[in-house]
């Protein structure tokens, strides 16, 4: 995997995580990405560290590098806007229809990024439940325990099983002519296999890692590209469009200047309403100072 390729599916997957404008300290930022790659990936494609990721992905317009409220560094991830008679950025999108889409190359299509919500659709097995593709709009649904409606233009998509990705690793494994198999099996007993193969292969050499990155990434995009052809589905859906990204400027507004007419009453009312819609897993995130909350809770009358 590339720098480029790296920061559009870091940004994709960050987009998916936050809300737009939510300043994120780069230490949670760290550890969503640690969960989605498997490990500190923004160090196997070249940057020497998150800060320097964070600063790059600045300088392409595609997030807005501050500091929390503690004077941790954060970041806020700009959401794609499009604007009226032009094309969205990478956000999934009307596509052209399928007819359009019938002279995509498939070699040449897999060296784009995948879309996030693609790549979480077909590689990962969480969040559980089934998944579902709108041949119309692009949009994808996880976690669904029916049919998103009962109109045609939604299809459901089949993961890769993870006996085929384990089958996958086993190959490599056995590619790069790595020896006795039997840690191996050990690891893919284990439901967490897709972080353990990983470290299992970094301890034989870094550049494993991001060999089996690419090598699994090119397999899940294959999958991707043939599953889209043989359903009838447009592909474009699936990748990020050309000249990914990370490759050029996204037109956004500015997050701090958008917030720079509100008056502090407001903003205090917009940020309690928000807080109440929020879920709970969420909120336990929020930085509040400790005497706060304690003083909410004498003040409130009903004990637990």
């Amino acid at each position: 995997m590339q720098k480029t390729e790296f920061i559009s599916r870091a940004i994709e997957f960050l987009r998916c995580e936050s809300k737009p404008g939510q300043l994120i300290t780069a230490a949670k930022i760290g550890m969503l990405l640690r969960r989605e790659f498997n490990g500190p990936l923004w160090k196997e494609v070249g940057f020497t560290s998150l800060k320097e990721f964070l600063t790059s992905a600045e300088k392409l317009g595609l997030l807005q590098v501050g500091e929390s409220e503690q004077g941790a560094l954060a970041a806020a991830i700009i959401q794609p806007v499009a604007s009226k008679g032009t094309e969205s950025s990478d956000a999934l999108r009307p596509a052209e229809s399928f007819e359009k889409a019938e002279s995509l190359d498939e070699n040449a299509a897999i060296q784009r990024p995948l879309h996030s919500a693609f790549w979480r659709a077909f590689a990962l097995d969480n969040p559980p439940g089934r998944r579902f593709l709108n041949k119309t709009t692009g949009e994808v649904r996880l976690g669904q325990r029916e049919n998103p409606d009962t109109e045609e233009s939604w299809i459901e998509i089949e993961p890769i099983s993870i006996d085929i990705q384990r089958d996958w690793a086993g190959q490599f494994w056995e590619k790069k002519e790595l020896g006795d198999a039997a840690p191996l099996k050990e690891v893919f007993q284990s439901s967490q296999w897709y972080t353990l193969f990983p470290n299992l292969l970094r301890s034989h050499s870094e550049d494993l890692v991001s060999e089996w990155n690419r090598h699994r990434s090119s397999k899940v995009a294959r999958h991707v590209f043939r599953w889209a052809k043989g359903n009838k589905v447009n592909p474009e859906f699936a990748f990020t469009s050309r000249g990914s990204s990370a490759s050029r400027l996204i037109k956004s507004k500015n997050v701090s200047t958008e917030l720079e007419s509100i008056s502090d009453a407001q903003m205090r009312k917009f940020i309690l309403q928000a807080i109440s819609q929020a879920p709970i897993d969420w909120l336990m995130d929020i930085p509040i100072p400790a005497k706060y909350l304690f003083r909410a809770i004498s003040k409130n009358p009903t004990r637990y």
